[in-house]
C-alpha cells in the first residue's frame, strides 16, 4: 500500500525498546496520532497464534493472522492521516513479523517457521494496496545492554521467552539496521537511541526527525530489491 504524501511513519524495534512510550509521547507532547500495536487489535496478546507452532502450516497461519491485523491497522492509519491531516505514528509495522520469523529462523532452526512465507505475503500485500509501507521508518533500540535488561526486570518478561534474551534483539538490531540502511534514506529512516529517564529528548528528537522526513518518496523498488534478495539468501 502505497499513500505518497500523507504523514505516516512507523516506530520499530525490539520488544522493551521503547516504542510505545515514545508513540505515546509524541502524540502527548506533539500531537501525533498512535495506531496502536497488534495486541490491541486482537483484543489481547493471549489471543495471538500459539508459540511455538506445531508444524509449517501452523506458522503460516501465524503470519496469515498478522497480516489481516496489518490491514487493519494500515487502513486505520491511512484514514486517520487523511481525516485530520496531521503526523501518524504507527506503533510496529509488518516489518516486525518479518523480524521475528528472521529471528525463529536463526536462533531455533528445528522450529517451524515461516519467514520466506512472511517475506512473500508482504510483497503481495502491499503491492495490492492492502498493507502500507511505511513511507519514514524510526528503529528504536536501548541506549545500552543494562537499560535492556532493566526494562525487561521492570516489565516483565513476555510470554515468548527468546524476546527477552539480549542475543535476540542483537539479531533483530542487526536485520533493521540493514533494512534503514537499503531503503530508507537519511530523509526518510532513522536509528534513534531510547535514552533511559529522558523520554522528553528522546520524543523532541524524533519529532525533530519526522517534522523533516519526506513522505512522498516510493520506495517499492528498494524495498522490493531488498525482500528478493533476503529471499536469495535464505532459500
Amino acid at each position: 500500500m502505497i499513500e505518497n504524501g500523507l504523514k505516516i511513519a512507523a516506530i520499530e524495534g525490539n520488544s522493551f525498546g521503547g516504542k510505545t512510550t515514545l508513540a505515546k509521547s509524541l502524540q502527548n507532547f506533539y500531537g501525533f496520532n498512535v495506531v496502536e500495536e497488534y495486541d490491541k487489535y486482537s483484543g489481547g496478546g493471549q489471543n495471538f497464534p500459539p508459540f511455538p507452532p506445531e508444524n509449517y502450516r501452523e506458522a503460516k497461519k501465524a503470519v496469515d493472522f498478522f497480516v489481516e491485523l496489518e490491514k487493519r491497522r494500515s487502513g486505520d492509519a491511512i484514514e486517520t492521516a487523511l481525516r485530520t491531516n496531521e503526523g501518524t505514528v504507527m506503533d510496529r509495522s509488518f516489518y516486525s513479523c518479518i523480524s521475528f520469523q528472521r529471528t525463529v529462523s536463526r536462533l531455533m532452526p528445528s522450529i517451524p517457521n515461516a519467514y520466506l512465507y512472511s517475506l512473500d505475503s508482504f510483497e503481495k500485500y502491499a503491492h495490492t494496496n492492502q498493507i502500507l509501507i511505511p513511507p519514514v521508518l524510526i528503529y528504536l533500540e536501548p541506549e545500552s545492554s543494562l537499560y535492556f535488561k532493566k526494562r525487561v526486570e521492570t516489565r516483565g518478561k513476555v510470554p515468548i521467552g527468546f524476546l527477552n534474551k539480549q542475543k535476540t534483539y542483537k539479531l533483530m538490531q542487526i536485520w533493521y539496521y540493514d533494512l534503514v540502511k537499503k531503503c530508507y534514506t537519511n530523509n526518510n529512516g532513522m536509528v534513534l537511541t531510547s535514552l533511559e529517564n529522558q523520554i522528553d529528548l528522546t520524543a523532541f528528537k524524533a519529532n525533530e526527525f519526522l517534522s523533516k522526513s519526506d513522505y512522498s518518496a516510493n520506495r517499492v523498488a528498494v524495498l522490493t530489491n531488498f525482500l528478493q534478495n533476503e529471499k536469495t539468501n535464505n532459500s
